[in-house]
Order: structure tokens, then C-alpha cells, then sequence
């Protein structure tokens, strides 16, 4: 697993880990795969960064 920044995510990445918002709301759940909206709500909600499972 590895800590990727918003800016370098790509769709089709796999969520190492849940993506909470500073509020408390669940984002994004582990093993999902990212796409482009996910991408965008993070951006909007200022994640800064997000756990990817290592491509084998």
C-alpha cells in the first residue's frame, strides 16, 4: 500500500484504505476503485492525499 497525493490519482486506482472527511463521512470504502467523480469529491472536500493498494 502506498500514500498518494489527489493530484496523482488516476481512475481505475484500488482504495487501500477508507477515506474519511473531516467531518466523519466515509468517502471512499477499501478495495474500491477509483474514477473520475471520486477523484473530483476529494479535490472538492480537500483530501490531500489517499492510500492505493500496490499494483502487482
Amino acid at each position: 500500500m502506498k500514500k498518494v497525493a489527489i493530484q496523482e490519482l488516476t481512475p481505475g486506482l484500488v482504495v487501500g484504505r477508507e477515506v474519511v472527511s473531516r467531518e466523519g463521512i466515509v468517502l471512499l470504502e477499501k478495495g474500491g476503485r477509483l474514477t473520475q467523480a471520486h477523484i473530483a469529491c476529494l479535490i472538492r472536500r480537500e483530501v490531500p492525499f489517499v492510500y492505493i493498494e500496490e499494483q502487482e
